[in-house]
């Protein structure tokens, strides 16, 4: 099973690529640059990259600790010990394979680019519910499930709604329900659900299909 996981570049669609891809339990993370911190120094453009990872290694259920390789791409070689540091200080007891080599960068502001591999555990029934949702959001059949969580955001009954769904068989705490209410949040900004049909079996057969290809 393959998940994209997109970001905000506004060249994704053109050049043809994903923030992260998840296949089965591996997730590949783009090269990604310091976007937002292009004036600071290699050590902050190096914490700026860490952020933008963890938000796109954790829509793809995964976490720094899955993280199995690693590859920092410096403007500068005089730079590898301040973003050497700062890896450290993520990586530390972590210790993934490395690489750290000196290369042109897309943008001449740009000090340190970098890419990271992940594996996450085999499956286990704290899979993480915005990953989760975001898989059985691709399978359910159009608008059915996209509407219902919509009409339960603007009613307010969206705990309800999570607790029903993933409640069941998954403990979801509050904080990860207030996570995925945001997640879906930020969707829906962008791209509204339009109509409603279906039916709830057919989000039921999406979760059970998820559940049982998660397993595999």
């Amino acid at each position: 099973m393959r998940t994209n996981i997109p970001g905000t570049y506004p060249y994704e669609p053109i050049i043809g690529f994903s923030r992260a891809v998840r296949v089965g339990n591996i997730v590949h993370l783009s090269g990604t640059g310091p976007v937002g911190a292009d004036n600071e120094d290699a050590a902050g453009q190096t914490r700026r990259i860490f952020a933008i990872a963890e938000e796109a290694l954790t829509r793809a259920g995964a976490k720094f600790e899955h993280v199995v390789r690693t590859r920092m791409y410096l403007a500068h070689a005089e730079d590898w010990e301040a973003v050497g540091r700062v890896h450290g200080e993520f990586f530390g007891t972590i210790r993934p394979a490395s690489t750290m080599v000196v290369a042109t960068l897309l943008s001449p502001t740009w000090r340190i680019e970098m890419e990271m591999e992940a594996v996450i555990p085999a499956f286990t029934r704290e899979v993480d519910p915005a990953y989760r949702s975001f898989c059985i959001w691709e399978r359910a059949s159009e608008g059915v499930y996209r509407y219902r969580i919509f009409e339960n955001l603007l009613t307010g009954k969206f705990t309800v709604q999570m607790r029903d769904f993933f409640g069941r068989e998954n403990s979801v705490s509050k904080d990860q329900i207030q996570n995925l209410e945001k997640y879906f949040v930020e969707l829906f900004t962008e791209t509204p659900p339009e109509g409603r049909g279906g039916s709830f079996g057919t989000i039921q057969e999406a979760i059970i299909s998820f559940d049982q290809e998660f397993k595999n």
